[in-house]
């Protein structure tokens, strides 16, 4: 798959906003509320992992101490999680250097794979679109079922038509999940900008041109 700089960037500003901000802010474990576990890195939800992956993903790149207590945290997620931001767990530092090279040496590839097996033909679009879809990926999982997923389960045949119009809109739609509920605002936000980053890529000169576009 091909992802633009500008959405690469733009998921690493959804989720912890600058390298400065992440060192003040998200260096502990965070719980960012609703459905997720603990959160650690940028973005990285241990409450979304297998334990076998979060041994493989941070070992090396953190204290085996740290890596031992994150895989006990795999598939903990709710107020579970953020029952278990507490002692060892809070105790957790996370360097951005290191959190970084998680992101992109393996969580980045690992739901690049995620979205283009949810949706076939990804990679066949703009490389502005392919980033949006997998910020969305990254931010609210695979799954296509249930009421709040149905706006995710409608952009299979957009994805596949290349319906670029049609992919923003249902993005757009999303945002009915969080209205007027307590601490969603950024959610609501996050759609907002993928399904612009979706529009303003048909008249991406970057994309046009191939600058900033990074294989993934």
């Amino acid at each position: 798959m091909q992802l633009s700089k500008k959405t690469i960037d733009a998921i690493i500003a959804f989720e912890v906003t600058s390298p400065e901000y992440y060192e003040k802010k998200y260096q502990n474990p965070t719980w960012p509320g609703g459905d997720s576990g603990v959160t650690v890195g940028i973005g990285y939800d241990l409450g979304q992992e297998q334990r076998d992956t979060i041994v493989m993903d941070w070992t090396g790149n953190v204290n085996l101490n740290y890596v031992s207590v994150m895989a006990a945290l795999a598939g903990i997620t709710g107020e579970a999680a953020k029952a278990k931001l507490t002692g060892l767990v809070k105790n957790i530092v996370i360097p951005y250097s290191a959190a970084y090279n998680v992101f992109v040496s393996n969580t980045l590839p690992r739901y690049c794979k995620i979205a283009l097996r949810t949706y076939p033909g990804l990679d066949k679009l703009n490389p502005d679109t392919q980033g949006a879809i997998v910020s969305l990926i990254y931010n609210r999982g695979s799954k296509l079922t249930g009421d709040s997923r149905t706006e995710m389960a409608e952009l299979v045949p957009l994805i596949q038509n290349a319906d670029y119009s049609g992919i923003a809109d249902a993005i757009e739609r999303m945002k009915r999940v969080w209205i007027g509920k307590e601490g969603m605002a950024g959610l609501i936000e996050r759609r907002e900008v993928e399904a612009k980053i979706v529009t303003d890529s048909l008249t991406s000169v970057d994309q046009m041109t191939g600058a900033h576009i990074y294989n993934v």
